[in-house]
């Protein structure tokens, strides 16, 4: 067998899978016993290189897959590819050089968005090898893609069942904002950026009577929001004191409990309670309200109670700024408070403050300077404290007033909690711990968000009358439809052109017109024209179409505009040539799409003109009927263009024949430049519908939605739900998913909105059974790896040098799933040295004796009992651990099981497979197989390149051992009797081997006896203990209590020489080894040297000698043959073997 290198083993298997289409065989399987299992994909985005967390999730998804596909499961697999939001864009922004919104706008919606989907593909190709590499094995071919039409109808349809259900709504209110990416974040989203910051941390004086120096004293983080304040609030049953400083003569009004923030010496002059301070006024900071009335500040710069005011810090007095903080809104909508907005969405101060113009981060310094110059700053420092940063650009967030769609999740938090109790969660504690504690405070959804790449919010409102309607699918977009346009498209009548079989563009080398034939056919068609109430009249300004256009006026009355965007196609240099000269530059008609000859057009940019001339016409006019007057080419493309036909199929189209017309289905839908319908910005901008309430125009919200929504919502948009599929979901065939598994921050990510879109469409279960929940992979000292600080691992160099098999048995053994993983290069070279080279020596011990081996174990040795019960043992608590999703448990088990075939069942039985006696010989070389046999089974979910190899070698009766059945041994009466007898055995060995440690005597010495107390052990056994402490004997001496040993350690001549006659057979085996010797190449031992000892050896047992180093004599004298000296009590011996 070739030299074991794992990496190289993985790459021939994945050749192997690929030409015998494996997987395919796989999934096209009819014959799955326990029916079907169902998994969902978490999406990735593919505009990121996959890093070594991305296979850590793959491994765990794998395993369990392959384990189901096994047990007699089928299993989709269909993969997924999350291809909207903010990661996207921000990608895009960077590789464009755009730092603001406005840049976005500058360069055109249209255009970025195209950049954005052109950007979601920069990585699919090694995604989808590293997928493969790793061994994952899910439908690539037939994956989910959120951005497709299919799938953002769904969506559509999802969030018109939310607002039937009275949860989607519009509020004004402080939602969490990033002001680099201007767009509102979701609770989720904020979870996942919190960081530790320092922020200015002050303590601000509002006078309460200036005269008599009286201040109430109010600590806050965020200097820049004071020019915002209008109220300061205080616990009603707060205590508060009036402390004097002795050194300014001031009086701070403070909670009794905070008065250590003050410094130096003070007296109490006063004490008090929060409700004796409401609605004292204080004097403003800032004059931000000086041009209101009255009327208007009569609520402001006042103190009012609020319940959330605390003592655990500051001064038990809060500042309130209703436009940047959740608390400070709802008091100042209680108290009907001014919302003072300074500062704009991108987060720049823009009133007439000190930091007008600055980032509001920026503005703290500034403020704080101006509060100190004025004699209102009592002090000021840093605080260290979790801050949210969006977890996309890392931006701080901004508490901001504003308008945004919500979806009222609050109001489902017990049916939320209720179908998360139906969830068996790994670890356990996550169900009522970190996912349930999230749901037991769930907030509700910020939906929309103010950004370009994602799906549309189907949200359209009436300018006239405030109407709202939610479009749950394109068909519906038609159904809600103004007035709209028909149009007709004519063709011009036969002209000489069609005659001569020449091609004729603008501008035409000569005049090409119409045929009588073809004057008379466009007659007939002006006449049926005029039953059909054509209004206008639009025509290609060449000689041909110009003819037609003006016949059909005449018979109609109406006036012709021409325009040139309906032109024929421009045939460039070849205009004017023959047809076949023209068509002899493409190798086919498919190629005319992309392709144009030297100074012409291709399909593709006439289909683009003949769209935006229509598109201007829908933007134009409404209700009319209007007749196109062009060529066959350019006709064509323009209705099959519409239609949404790929280039195969409109090459099959039908085509308008010369003088005839026929009316352009025109649906009220989000047509793109190419006349494809793209629901996405800016096209579905454009739409706009009637209003039924007061028959105005409809437009629709420019917002679009949560990227979170599309992957929650996937086990619904991945089928195209309920369009199509429609029993997957309502019949249980695809949902809810058996199993899924993530990084545990999905908990604030896709579990969670896999959960609330589930919930949000009043399904009593939940999404998913079962979820594992991954700890993240740190370094080898537990920090979170990153490319800054030189720790981040290439998985591919991992794999290139170890394997995909070691990086995923690595990660299933090293810790529980939900632990952090530490990933220690070291781990993965000793999972290669520990475990695969060790199984792969067996495997290569036992290659010789393949052709003797049976399917089934022996019964007749006591080890071959042993390896088969332990075997059937191990096998079942695998699947047990399995079967409840414990991977780790189970890995170890199969990890522990290699190191007991090796270093216990095949050393003890080596000489078994050397034996005269065949009998015996077939039986060791039976039950090894079979135990490997069984081993790559439950392998092959865990190693899968490892497990098929195995599998090959040891004679698989299937193409793979992944469409082989997992091996569900039966446990017999005797197997666990038989392994404690052998553990027992084990355990005695270890003591007498102590023994011989403690006495100095090597095992190669074989002694007279051993005498154990304690258990009964049969004579079997008693041969097994013996061989392994290398005894001539043991004998027995049953009592109760823990055993004891004892070894007689007097050796005799007789022992001596047989514990030489050992070491002389181990030299000589080596010898065979280093000389590539085969098992059956008989050979000749050569010796040369002065020992007492050897000579006896050679004297008393050269038959033995012989018969266990296939030797067929012993010689003295060197000969021609290498050897090596071996040492013995009395000299120096040089031994070597000559090959017969």
């Amino acid at each position: 067998m070739a030299k074991f290198h794992l990496p190289t083993l993985e790459e021939e298997q994945l050749a192997a899978w690929d030409e015998k289409k494996i997987f395919e065989k796989l999934m096209a399987r009819k014959d799955n016993p326990r029916g079907k299992f169902v998994f969902f994909e978490g999406p990735p985005t593919a505009n990121n290189k996959p890093g070594i967390h991305h296979q850590l999730t793959r491994a765990y998804k794998d395993v369990i897959l392959r384990y189901r596909s096994m047990r007699g499961h089928f299993i989709e697999r269909k993969a997924g590819w999350d291809t909207h939001g903010l990661p996207v864009e921000l990608e895009v922004e960077k590789k464009l050089g755009f730092t603001k919104k406005q840049d976005i706008e500058a360069y055109g919606i249209a255009a970025f968005n195209e950049k954005c989907r052109e950007n979601v593909w920069t990585y699919l190709d090694l995604w989808e090898k590293s997928t493969k590499r790793i061994g994952f094995w899910v439908d690539l071919k037939n994956a989910y893609i959120t951005y497709k039409n299919d799938y953002v109808e769904s969506l559509w349809w999802v969030l018109k069942q939310i607002d039937k259900s009275g949860l989607l709504y519009e509020g004004y209110r402080v939602t969490p904002h990033c002001p680099r990416c201007v767009t509102s974040l979701s609770s989720h989203e904020l979870a996942q950026g919190y960081k530790d910051a320092e922020d200015p941390s002050v303590y601000v004086k509002f006078a309460f009577d200036a005269s008599r120096k009286e201040y109430f004293l109010v600590w806050t983080t965020t200097p820049w929001t004071l020019p915002a304040n209008v109220a300061l609030a205080v616990g009603a049953d707060v205590a508060y004191v009036k402390a004097k400083m002795k050194a300014t003569g001031e009086t701070l009004i403070l909670a009794k409990d905070r008065l250590s923030v003050l410094d130096g010496e003070y007296e109490i002059v006063e004490e008090t309670n929060g409700a004796d301070l409401v609605h004292s006024s204080y004097a403003p900071l800032y004059k931000t309200l000086a041009a209101a009335s009255a009327e208007e500040l009569k609520n402001n710069y006042k103190v009012y109670a609020a319940d959330f005011v605390s003592t655990a810090d500051g001064t038990g007095i809060v500042h309130i700024a209703p436009a940047f903080g959740e608390d400070d809104s709802r008091l100042g909508q209680r108290e009907k408070l001014a919302t003072l907005v300074t500062v704009d969405p991108a987060g720049m101060v823009t009133a007439e403050v000190p930091g007008k113009g600055k980032f509001f981060k920026k503005a703290d310094a500034v403020i704080e300077a101006d509060l100190t110059e004025r004699g209102l700053m009592y002090k000021s420092g840093t605080y260290t404290h979790s801050y949210p940063f969006c977890w996309r650009c890392s931006t701080p967030i901004l508490y901001y007033a504003k308008s945004s769609w919500y979806i009222r999740m609050s109001e489902l938090r017990e049916r939320l909690m209720r179908n998360n109790a139906q969830i068996n969660w790994l670890p356990a504690h996550i169900r009522d711990g970190r996912f349930g504690e999230w749901l037991r405070e769930v907030k509700d959804w910020a939906l929309s968000r103010e950004r370009y790449w994602g799906t549309p919010l189907p949200v359209w409102r009436c300018a006239s009358c405030a109407e709202k309607t939610v479009i749950g699918s394109f068909e519906e977009l038609d159904w809600n439809a103004r007035p709209k346009n028909r149009y007709f498209l004519q063709r011009h009548g036969e002209a000489e052109t069609n005659v001569s079989d020449t091609v004729s563009s603008w501008p035409e080398k000569k005049e090409h017109r119409l045929t009588a034939k073809g004057r008379d056919q466009v007659a007939a068609a002006a006449k049926e024209l005029k039953g059909k109430g054509i209004e206008m009249i639009f025509s290609s300004d060449v000689l041909r179409t110009k003819e037609t256009a003006e016949i059909i006026s005449k018979e109609l009355g109406l006036e012709v505009v021409f325009d040139a965007r309906l032109r024929e196609t421009d045939f460039g240099v070849k205009n004017g040539a023959a047809i076949a000269e023209y068509h002899a530059g493409f190798k086919d008609h498919l190629e005319q799409f992309a392709k144009a000859v030297e100074g012409g057009e291709s399909f593709y940019d006439v289909r683009r003109r003949m769209i935006g001339f229509v598109k201007e016409l829908e933007r134009q006019h409404r209700g009319k009927k209007i007749l196109i007057v062009s060529h066959g080419d350019p006709l064509w493309l323009l209705e099959t263009g519409f239609s949404g036909a790929t280039d195969e199929e409109a090459l099959k189209a039908s085509y308008n024949n010369v003088g005839e017309f026929h009316e352009l289905e025109l649906k009220n839908l989000p047509y793109d430049e190419m006349g494809h319908v793209d629901p996405h910005r800016p096209y579905i901008d454009e739409v706009v519908l009637a209003c039924r309430a007061c028959g105005g125009e409809m437009r629709r919200s420019a917002d679009v939605v949560d990227v979170w929504f599309d992957s929650g919502a996937m086990p619904y948009a991945q089928w195209h739900y309920p369009f199509e599929n429609a029993d997957r979901i309502d019949k249980g065939e695809s949902f809810p998913a058996d199993f899924i598994t993530e990084a545990i921050d999905q908990t604030r990510g896709w579990f969670y909105t896999l959960l609330a879109v589930s919930t949000l469409l009043g399904k009593d279960v939940p999404p998913y059974k079962n979820v594992i929940c991954l700890g993240h992979v740190l370094d080898a000292k537990g920090q979170k790896m990153s490319k800054s600080k030189g720790n981040a691992v290439d998985v591919w160099e991992m794999i290139g040098k170890y394997g995909a098999d070691s990086v995923r048995l690595y990660f299933y053994s090293v810790s529980a799933p939900g632990d952090p993983k530490r990933f220690d290069e070291k781990g993965l070279d000793e999972i290669v040295k520990k475990v695969f080279l060790i199984l792969w020596n067996v495997l290569t011990f036992w290659k010789p004796f393949a052709a003797e081996a049976g399917d089934e174990p022996s019964t007749a040795h006591p080890l071959d009992r042993w390896i088969a019960a332990k075997t059937r043992l191990m096998a079942a608590a695998a699947t047990a651990h399995l079967e409840a999703y414990r991977v780790t448990e189970a890995s170890r088990l199969v990890m522990e099981h290699v190191n007991d075939i090796s270093t216990w069942y095949l050393r003890r039985s080596r000489d078994r497979f050397k034996s005269v006696d065949a009998a015996d010989r077939r039986a060791a070389a039976s039950t090894l197989r079979w135990t490997l046999m069984t081993l790559a089974k439950l392998m092959a979910p865990m190693t899968p390149f490892l497990a098929d190899a195995l599998y090959r070698e040891l004679g698989g009766k299937l193409e793979s051992v992944h469409l082989d059945a997992w091996p569900d041994l039966i446990v017999e009466a005797g197997d666990e009797a038989a392994v404690a007898d052998m553990d027992s055995v084990r355990t005695l060995a270890s003591l007498a081997l102590e023994k011989r440690a403690a006495a100095g005597i090597p095992v190669r010495q074989v002694l007279a006896a051993l005498t154990v107390r304690g258990r009964a052990l049969d004579a079997e056994l008693q041969a097994v203990l013996a061989e392994e402490v290398n005894v001539k004997k043991v004998v027995v001496e049953e009592r109760r209590g823990n055993a004891e040993v004892e070894l007689d350690t007097v050796i005799t001549p007789e022992l001596r020489q047989e514990g030489a006659l050992r070491e002389l057979v181990r030299h000589v085996n080596a010898l065979r080894k280093d000389a590539g010797l085969a098992r059956a190449d008989r050979v000749v031992i050569r010796y040369e040297g002065k020992s007492a000892l050897f000579d006896g050896v050679v004297a008393g047992y050269k038959p033995d000698l012989m018969a266990a180093t296939v030797a067929d004599d012993v010689k003295a004298g060197r000969g021609d043959v290498q050897g090596t000296d071996l040492a013995f009590e009395d000299g120096a011996v040089w031994v070597g073997v000559e090959k017969v």
